[in-house]
């Protein structure tokens, strides 16, 4: 039940009153107060439409500020700074909310009395300004649990409302209509706190009024009551005093009430550091509040690193004397070369700022042979930096042009005004710099964007596939997949101009694709540095294998793990004999289940994640589980698990007692009540949680477990929280969380069941997280479009150096109706991996259908393209292994990365490469209409044999049993057995061998199940297929 609270509104004397007012007047401050924060309750003059609005937002000349008055540790003085606190940087309003509806006023605050218009028999009505309510968030470094705050207009104030203003107080009006105080409750009572009283003259004369620090803790649930007019002390020109309305005569009290702020919402956006991301207003002006300074020229240039490298030094004014070098800033600018087509660039400001962690592990397999590096000068004073196949030139007077060694193809360039820092807010003077807790400082760069340049990856992204004119900020968030949010943020992108950049930082990142200045891409991070990799292909497979090199690739994944998954859903009920019909009926129906996986409820509810089966409903999990593998009803079994130990566990007092659990500064286990009660944080920077956490997987894998799903890890907070390892900036720790947690599981079944026998199912990911396969898409609805925004999530993870990916078949979210479901089993079955999952409903067929017969049921269709995969696995297996050697995607592998020549290929976001032969297209329509685009050359249908001429488009209708699946020319094809069963057999037995428009040199590799290489088939000049004697039993070749 929320606490009420009481606040007093203004001045005393002001007509507004309530009981016990003053009793906890003396109160300075409330909690800890390190948090920074304080919660405001304005009380405005506004006009009718502003009122009904329940609040708006401040607005004067000079911006908002805040008075902190801080005592001396010694008790005896007090100081008192200004602080400027520009609106736009760092207040935030809050959300009001009533028990009924927006605004409730009235006697008792009865709904009904509250008027659709003005009254038009109320003089109060005309023309005059009333009472209404804002509630602001007040973020500022300064705030501690030693601070008085006050808040005041001074200055220039607006005299009118402006659509957004205030009305602020002015000498013709009483001041009695104007305060502002902070919300409770307090601690142990159920009293508000007030403003300390403060006289008319002291308000006129610098409008200040007392605000009292809160909390955010105790903000969660407030209740504010407001008595905002007394009978019997009216203010002076109260509103309404000569209607004649019982409305206006006798309001006694408002309600409101502040609508519970989730903790998560205390610690993301926006209720944390607010970010900054623009740097101008349009071409003239700069951004508001936001204070911006450039590199104007390489002042000179040194040669580093034993001549690998140049530093420049660029300030931020054009040094014509010797005078100009004085009270100027610079930028250092550093470029290397790394390893043959990569350039490294790292802009810093001030260079003593420490750098703290934690920092992405790059060359985990090693560095590459370093390629030939030279610098040569040329004319009008530039100087080249050569990688290889990469080179740097720089001018003096500021541009750096990346282009090909050869000469022959420009990539991209940092010109006039692209590599700076910023400010916010924006200090008027240099010398308020020296107390940088005023102020946030920004490094960013701004690379050009060529005519036509289209930007893809960046991660798992949901929205438009061509990031080009987006805002996107990279912060990893549970966010499902119809919002601009993502579970895997990926600082890499790659560009239809032949080159990749790689930001070198975990921490966020605020990009402006072709937004703020249409012809840049623009990076801002938060800190004194800026370090980032320009990768050149010029093929996009060659900037995916490069990229890769930097930041890992894909651990191999076992044969297994490509067959059928199915779940238990998430909130659905089940036990053994649940499990067991499903598994049955699915093996009846003919679609067999590889892996069976148990979600959240294996364990009992309140208890997630202790690592312990639910006693009532699995009294013996490891004999189950066996159970199940000697029926053959599954090869393995998966569980669900999450990095968050709920207090209900028993796992939560062993990890707190030993210190397992990320802190909060004052030494409290950082805990919160989303997702599950007082549930805490693994500290994976403590080297003996992750020793811990490995013990309980390993009481999994003894109970038979053989795969995890590592769900959740983007939740990670930044504010008020302590790690082990005290070197972790928290802000980068947000995102490389999920990169601590998923290594960490992958590594204990990696030393359980053997290098190439690990498999995750993670949801979470930042750069180099590709090393611990697979991802799947995360939550989705069950329709068409979510299924449409998962193919987008997949292809630009593929183009993310991500090699298998997944999404939950049929949707997770919703009660798919038969025909999305049938479309995405087609869909599903074509990815890397299949699953078929959902939330709070089963994804058997007969559930979604009762049809098990019919062709076009989904019994039927389910099993067509679960029998499709398994005859596909020897072509799939083998191009797994080309894919985890070359840094590339499986499935869902964006058209651009095989046809980069092809202009339409960068645009194509409904269909996808399965390895190097199969082009599959997805349908989305009921009635299986669906348009396609086939690139230059030969292709033909995998099913009807049909052939068909590209580059063009192409309209089909499909049924269930079908979809556009066209196979390059000049490809070998080896199908297993027609009598094939899941995933795992023998791959060279059986066989049906198709080739399709072959020349000579035409090949296919050819892997066991066990993932071994056996031999390559070849096709010799008489254009007839050689070495066959590597496939045994009978053998099928066709020519297509």
């Amino acid at each position: 039940m929320a606490s009420q609270g009481v606040a007093v509104l203004g001045p005393r004397g002001s007509g507004l009153t309530t009981e016990q007012s003053y009793e906890l007047g003396s109160q300075e401050a409330v909690g800890d107060g390190k948090v920074g924060e304080i919660l405001c309750l304005f009380l405005t003059q506004q006009d009718w439409t502003q009122w009904k609005t329940g609040g708006c937002f401040c607005r004067t000349d000079r911006g908002f500020h805040l008075f902190v008055e801080e005592k001396e540790a010694c008790g005896e003085g007090e100081k008192r700074q200004l602080i400027r606190t520009p609106r736009t940087a760092q207040i935030r309003p809050v959300r009001l909310k009533n028990g009924n509806s927006t605004n409730t006023y009235g006697p008792g605050g009865k709904r009904e009395e509250t008027p659709s218009k003005p009254h038009t028999n109320c003089p109060a009505w005309n023309g005059t300004s009333h009472l209404a309510l804002s509630i602001h968030q007040i973020t500022h470094p300064q705030i501690s649990a030693k601070s008085r705050v006050y808040a005041t207009f001074c200055g220039n104030t607006r005299s009118s409302p402006s659509p957004t203003g205030y009305r602020l107080p002015s000498s013709s009006r009483s001041p009695a209509h104007f305060g502002s105080c902070a919300i409770g409750p307090h601690p142990g009572t159920n009293r508000g706190l007030v403003p300390e009283a403060r006289s008319i003259a002291e308000y006129r004369r610098d409008c200040d009024d007392g605000i009292r620090p809160i909390s955010p803790r105790q903000r969660d649930s407030a209740v504010l009551r407001v008595s905002p007019l007394s009978k019997t002390t009216p203010p002076i020109n109260p509103p309404h005093a000569s209607c004649s309305k019982e409305f206006c005569r006798t309001r006694d009290e408002i309600h409101f009430s502040l609508e519970p702020l989730l903790p998560a919402e205390l610690d993301t956006p926006p209720f944390k550091e607010i970010i900054m991301v623009r740097l101008r207003d349009g071409m003239w002006l700069p951004a508001e509040g936001t204070a911006t300074e450039y590199a104007e020229e390489v002042y000179y240039t040194t040669e580093i690193e034993g001549g690998k490298g140049l530093s420049l030094l660029c300030p931020t004014r054009k040094i014509k004397t010797r005078g100009h070098t004085l009270n100027a800033s610079t930028v250092t600018l550093d470029v290397k070369a790394e390893f043959d087509g990569v350039i490294s660039v790292e802009a810093t400001h001030w260079a003593g700022a420490l750098n703290k962690g934690p920092h992405f592990e790059l060359f985990p397999d090693g560095r590459p042979p370093e390629a030939e590096t030279k610098i040569t000068k040329g004319d009008k004073g530039t100087t080249t930096l050569t990688s290889g196949s990469l080179s740097a030139t720089i001018h003096p007077d500021f541009d750096i042009q990346f282009h090909s060694t050869d000469g022959a193809k420009r990539l991209t360039s940092l010109g006039s005004r692209s590599v700076g820092l910023a400010y916010n807010p924006a200090p008027s003077t240099p010398m308020q710099t020296g107390d940088m807790r005023d102020f946030k400082h920004y490094m960013f760069t701004q690379t050009t964007l060529g005519v036509g340049e289209t930007i893809h990856g960046l991660g798992e992204r949901f929205g438009a596939y061509n990031k080009v004119g987006q805002s996107i900020s990279l912060w990893n968030a549970d966010g499902g997949t119809s919002s601009e949010q993502a579970y895997k943020n990926v600082s890499f992108w790659l560009s239809s101009k032949g080159y990749g950049v790689f930001i070198d930082t975990p921490g966020r990142v605020e990009l402006e694709v072709g937004s703020e200045r249409c012809n840049r891409l623009q990076t801002v991070v938060e800190g004194q540095r800026l370090k980032w990799y320009l990768i050149y292909g010029p093929t996009p497979k060659d900037i995916l294998k490069r990229y890769t090199t930097l930041t890992g690739r894909a651990g191999k994944v076992p044969s297994w793990s490509f067959g059928l998954w199915l779940t238990t859903s998430f909130t659905t009920n089940y036990d053994e004999e649940t499990v067991n019909t499903f598994l049955e009926g699915m093996k009846a129906r003919g679609s067999p289940v590889d892996v069976f996986h148990y979600d959240c409820f294996w364990m009992k509810a309140f208890t997630w994640t202790d690592f312990v089966f639910d006693s009532e409903r699995f009294p013996d999990p490891k004999a189950q589980i066996a159970r199940l593998k000697e029926s053959g009803l599954c090869k393995k079994v998966c569980v669900w698990i999450n990095p968050y130990i709920a207090q209900h566990g028993e796992a939560f007092k062993e990890a707190a007692d030993k210190g397992y659990l990320v802190k909060r500064k004052n030494g409290d286990v950082w805990q919160w009540d989303l997702w599950q009660a007082g549930m805490g944080l693994v500290d994976f920077t403590n080297p003996d949680a992750c020793a811990w956490y490995e013990e309980k997987l390993n009481t999994l894998f003894d109970q038979g477990v053989d795969a995890i799903k590592t769900d959740f890890g983007e939740r990670i907070p930044t504010l008020d929280v302590e790690w082990h390892d005290k070197t972790i900036d928290p802000v980068k720790m947000h995102n490389y969380y999920a990169f601590s947690y998923n290594k960490v599981v992958y590594e204990a079944l990696q030393k359980r069941y053997g290098a190439d026998e690990a498999v995750l199912f993670a949801r979470a990911a930042c750069a180099g997280t590709q090393r611990f396969p697979l991802q799947w898409g995360g939550d989705c609805e069950s329709t068409p479009e979510a299924m449409a925004e998962s193919v987008r999530g997949g292809l630009g993870l593929g183009l993310s150096g991500f090699s298998f990916w997944s999404c939950d078949i049929g949707g997770f979210e919703g009660y798919p109706p038969p025909w999305i479901y049938k479309r995405w089993v087609a869909m599903g079955l074509l990815c890397s991996h299949s699953r078929l999952h959902g939330s709070s409903s089963y994804r058997v067929p007969w559930v979604i259908d009762d049809d098990d017969k019919s062709e076009e049921g989904c019994s039927q269709t389910l099993a067509t393209w679960t029998k499709l995969k398994a005859r596909l696995m020897p072509y799939i297996y083998a191009q797994a292994q080309t894919a985890v050697e070359r840094g590339l995607p499986l499935s869902l592998r964006a058209m651009c990365i095989e046809f980069p020549e092809d202009p339409t290929s960068w645009y194509l976001d409904r269909q996808f490469m399965v390895g190097d032969s199969l082009l599959a297209a997805p349908i989305f329509e009921e009635s299986g209409e669906v348009e396609f685009y086939l690139p230059k050359g030969k292709w033909t249908s995998f099913f009807s044999g049909e052939h068909r001429e590209g580059p063009g488009w192409f309209k089909e209708t499909h049924g269930f049993g079908t979809l556009p699946l066209y196979v390059r020319e000049n490809s070998i094809l080896v199908l297993g057995a027609e009598t094939a069963v899941g995933a795992v057999y023998d791959y060279v037995r059986d066989n049906e061998v198709r080739l399709y428009q072959v020349k000579e040199g035409a090949a296919a590799t050819l892997v066991g199940s066990d993932g071994k290489e056996i031999g390559v088939l070849e096709v010799g000049a008489d254009g007839k297929l050689k070495d066959t004697v590597l496939l045994n039993g009978k053998i099928s070749i066709k020519e297509l």
